[in-house]
């Protein structure tokens, strides 16, 4: 700067875009940026021009690797009022996007800087059209997936204060997968217009991958006093809003979003059709954090690093939503079979959501301690608090020839507490002697003993016990002492069943799933010495075909059928 006049050459190549869009809100995004500026003639009426290059651009989380590498130019010439604009994506197949225009760009001498007046005049256009599956790196979508046509052709018109908007954007046969919940929008069709001081969604319709739909409409005001303010609602027909392999679930009802786009309302009554949830096999290993203290070399000082903070979402939400669910809400896994209903409502902000209401059995089994228990009483409640821990209010009964065996389960889920009790009553020990063999703990034999004690455990919160242990460690599904040989005729898809027709005495089990729908196992009895190998077949869902060839020359054939209601 000389006087009253400057002069400005910057130029970076190549310069690494992660760090600047971390601060932005971006911690994914990739890409390296090339830029040449130059800036000259008086402070009062300054020229100069700008050129943008960016290449290998991302923001997705993980890059596709059979997209092209995505990349963006533009170019500006300002004038010290306005800045004319000219730019397109570059990397696309056939597809194109282009913008094109002008917006108000001033610099102020004391203090010297730039801004944007709001009553500067806005002139910009965007148009392009394609396939939304190119242009994946380009969108936030994280792990999402989108595909199908886009045709643009918008255009921004007025100031700064109050835009404009003109033009339309459209899509056809677009198909959305969202990847936490498992939900898939296909044949999505959407209309999209601008009409002066707002975008109007005509229509959007969608089908899921079932028999559900999708109907949206409603727009978005670009003046308001907080910004751009939204009016969009969807309806929502028996729509599958969850196949994942943990969870299928179907809604029917409205969806309101209302207010700033900076801070919506979400309102939501919905109705839960139907729904399936799978308890999985096995849970994520869990992880230990380590504090970590650092200890300076010189000065010998310790400091704790400071824990990360959360990051918030992209649009911090006001929430309303009400859930009905009057019955076919499934829980399966870990022996469990039983349905439920109940209502929640889930209030608060998308950052820190509250959950009231509760859900209650309608009936169920599980077993348990190698027996199947019938539910008669099951409550799980949410009390609104921020952290998400339902109370648990479970029980289960067992009848055997002269006790009936309760199984009691409360407390929080995330610590549960089970205690067993009977009618008549009688000591733990000897309802688990009753329940698992029954006869009373004086009359059990070393290896049921054994089991006895593996399950005294487990109830008292130790974890595996030793027949647990034994079978991880030998990779097998199941691994069991009882008082008879096992096998398939009787029905082990629940490989805790006990044959009827085997031979008396302690027996030891073992097997496993070979292949889907397919086990086999063999057993061994103590006393007297017996053996089988045992072989089951799920030909069809609900129908099985087991065989079994025992140590004296004796086979069988069993054909099990079974429907889930």
């Amino acid at each position: 700067m000389r006087g009253g006049s400057l002069a400005l050459a910057l130029n970076a190549e190549n310069l690494p875009i992660a760090s600047g869009a971390r601060l932005m809100g971006y911690p994914k995004a990739q890409g390296s940026l090339t830029i040449a500026t130059t800036l000259g003639g008086a402070l009062r009426a300054p020229q100069g021009h700008i050129s943008v290059n960016a290449r290998g651009l991302t923001l997705a989380s993980v890059k596709r690797s059979q997209l092209p590498a995505l990349g963006l130019g533009l170019d500006g010439n300002w004038n010290g009022r306005n800045i004319d604009l000219k730019g397109q994506v570059t990397g696309l197949k056939s597809d194109t996007i282009t913008l094109a225009g002008s917006a108000p760009l001033v610099l102020t001498p004391a203090p010297l800087g730039i801004s944007v007046p709001p009553e500067g005049r806005l002139s910009l256009q965007l148009q392009g059209a394609g396939q939304l599956e190119h242009l994946a790196d380009l969108l936030p979508l994280g792990e999402d997936r989108i595909s199908g046509h886009f045709a643009a052709d918008i255009a921004v018109a007025g100031t700064v204060a109050a835009p404009a908007a003109n033009g339309r954007l459209q899509l056809s046969n677009a198909r959305y997968e969202n990847f936490a919940t498992g939900a898939v929008l296909t044949s999505m069709q959407a209309d999209l217009v601008g009409n002066r001081d707002r975008f109007t969604l005509a229509s959007l319709t969608a089908a899921d991958s079932a028999n559900g739909s999708l109907k949206a409409e409603g727009n978005v005001v670009l003046k308001g006093p907080s910004g751009p303010t939204a009016e969009l609602s969807a309806t929502l027909t028996n729509f599958r809003v969850a196949a994942s392999d943990e969870a299928t679930a179907t809604a029917t009802g409205t969806v309101s979003i209302t207010g700033p786009l900076t801070a919506p309302k979400v309102t939501a009554p919905l109705t839960i059709g139907r729904a399936d949830i799978n308890l999985p096999d096995t849970l994520p290993p869990s992880v230990v954090v380590l504090k970590v203290v650092r200890i300076n070399s010189k000065t010998g000082k310790q400091s704790t690093p400071a824990a990360p903070a959360a990051q918030p979402p992209a649009l911090p939400a006001t929430l309303d939503i009400k859930i009905d669910m009057p019955g076919n809400v499934f829980v399966r896994g870990h022996g469990l079979d039983s349905e439920w209903r109940g209502n929640l409502d889930i209030i608060g902000t998308s950052t820190t959501p509250a959950i009231n209401g509760s859900l209650e059995q309608i009936h169920g089994s599980v077993d348990f301690l190698g027996k199947t228990f019938t539910l008669t009483r099951g409550r799980i409640t949410f009390d609104g608090s921020s952290k998400l821990d339902p109370v648990l209010d479970i029980v289960a009964e067992a009848s055997t020839a002269d006790i009936t065996a309760q199984v009691n389960i409360g407390g929080f889920s995330s610590a549960p507490t089970v205690t067993l009790t009977s009618t008549p009553v009688v000591p733990q020990d000897e309802i688990l002697a009753r329940v698992l063999f029954g006869k009373g703990v004086s009359q059990i034999s070393a290896g049921e003993g054994l089991q006895l004690a593996a399950a005294a455990a487990s109830l008292a919160g130790g974890g595996p016990g030793v027949l647990d242990r034994l079978r991880g460690g030998l990779g097998l599904d199941w691994f069991k002492l009882g008082s008879g040989a096992a096998g398939p005729t009787t029905g082990t898809l629940n490989p805790g069943a006990t044959s009827t027709s085997a031979t008396g005495g302690t027996s030891l089990s073992a097997g496993k799933y070979i292949a889907p729908g397919v086990s086999v196992g063999v057993s061994q009895g103590i006393s007297p010495p017996t053996s089988k190998v045992t072989v089951e077949v799920e030909v069809r869902p609900h129908l099985t075909v087991g065989g079994e060839a025992g140590q004296s020359g004796s086979t069988g054939v069993g054909v099990n059928w079974n429907y889930d209601y």
